[in-house]
């Protein structure tokens, strides 16, 4: 999550040369990386989970998902799929857990009034929430970094970095090709069985401490696991 600014430094070093952009995957989204970058002067481009979620067709088909409510950024508010606006309310720092790392911030969006007189409330809100609330990390650094990431000039570059990381090249013969594919296959499956020992780890600390396991916790590991790999994944969370 972390390494951005290291693996840029080695980066530069080998090349003798400051690059004019340094593209990453949305894992690295984070203060140390974004500072690191505004220090050197260099041009991130970093999509958030969303952004990367629509590069690959992956959002959410539920139309009352977090996916579907659209961020203004003019406003600071979020609008929902019935077109109301849910405007910022508070914002919190929670430490890290490393006390090296920066804290996290999060930022709370809400519309009790709007919520409470829409027709689509009980599609859009559990059975035990009175309104919806969206929940937004990151500082404004990031904000700024997501807003760069909508314009089209910013995603064609970013579109760059993906044509030139891709697995194979035209003219290879069929047989590499498919050792390729599946050698690439092998090796994301073997990425989300380490994810997935990490995250069944955590829960074991948390049993042991007593501390509460939520559904929601298993759904974001599984969309940043399906985003970071690429890939769909079909979970059924009982």
């Amino acid at each position: 999550h972390y390494e951005l600014p290291n693996i840029a430094e080695r980066a530069i070093k080998n090349i003798n040369t400051k690059p004019k952009y340094i593209s990453a995957d949305t894992i690295y989204l984070n203060q140390i990386s974004l500072s690191y970058l505004a220090d050197k002067k260099i041009d991130g481009l970093i999509p958030n989970r969303k952004q990367s979620k629509e590069k690959i067709g992956k959002l959410s088909p539920n139309p009352y998902h977090k996916d579907h409510f659209e961020y203004d950024y003019e406003l600071d508010a979020f609008k929902c799929p019935k077109n109301q606006y849910m405007y910022f309310f508070a914002k919190y720092y929670e430490p890290h857990k490393d006390p090296e790392k920066p804290d996290k911030i999060k930022r709370l969006y809400n519309n009790y009034e709007a919520c409470k007189n829409c027709k689509a409330r009980n599609k859009c809100c559990s059975s035990s929430q009175t309104h919806k609330t969206i929940t937004e990390y990151g500082s404004e650094m990031q904000k700024a970094m997501n807003h760069k990431m909508e314009k089209q000039e910013y995603k064609d570059e970013y579109a760059k970095r993906s044509s030139v990381e891709g697995p194979f090249g035209i003219f290879k013969e069929q047989f590499q090709i498919e050792k390729e594919v599946v050698t690439g296959m092998i090796k994301t499956e073997e990425r989300i069985n380490l994810d997935a020992l990490a995250y069944n780890l955590i829960r074991l600390h948390n049993i042991k401490q007593e501390i509460e396991n939520k559904t929601e916790d298993l759904e974001d590991f599984c969309e940043s696991t399906s985003i970071k790999n690429q890939l769909k994944l079909d979970v059924t969370i009982f």
